[in-house]
């Protein structure tokens, strides 16, 4: 009897998965088309300016690094660490809209990759961090490098 209870339970938890996993790439899929959708609008602000606060994107430490380097950086006028939006790898940008080609997700964290064109073939993968508050960007990587090294020396 408890084998045919521990089968039961097994198979309801398989068959649960990927209504599970379906609803983690949603989350996934609405957070980053959350982002781009003020691409597409062609509004000339990048997120970060629309919403007011890096933690509304980014995880909270490398938020904070951010934050930090840009409040050290200012009063010195000088270019902080993060020269241009990195949601576009670029310094302007014209109307676009992202394309999500890949969702991978691993427990509490998840790896998209985006095309777009701006200018020019665009290709960003993010790294995300599931938070209390949701998906939050743990890094994002661009022909340019790693987001989450210019703020800390080992990524």
């Amino acid at each position: 009897m408890m084998r045919v209870a521990t089968l039961v339970m097994g198979c309801a938890l398989t068959l649960a998965a990927p209504a599970a996993h379906a609803q983690d790439r949603a989350s996934v899929r609405a957070f980053l088309l959350d982002i781009y959708s003020h691409y597409a609008s062609g509004d000339g602000r990048e997120p970060g300016q629309l919403l007011g606060a890096r933690e509304r994107w980014f995880e909270p430490k490398l938020a904070r690094a951010m934050r930090r380097d840009a409040k050290e950086s200012s009063p010195r006028n000088i270019v902080g660490a993060l020269d241009g939006v990195r949601f576009c790898d670029c310094q302007d940008y014209e109307r676009f809209t992202a394309k999500i080609v890949s969702i991978h997700i691993a427990h509490d964290r998840a790896r998209a990759v985006l095309h777009f064109l701006n200018g020019r073939p665009v290709t960003l993968t993010y790294d995300l961090q599931w938070t209390r508050a949701g998906w939050r960007i743990r890094d994002i990587t661009s022909p340019e490098g790693h987001l989450r090294r210019l703020f800390f020396k080992r990524g």
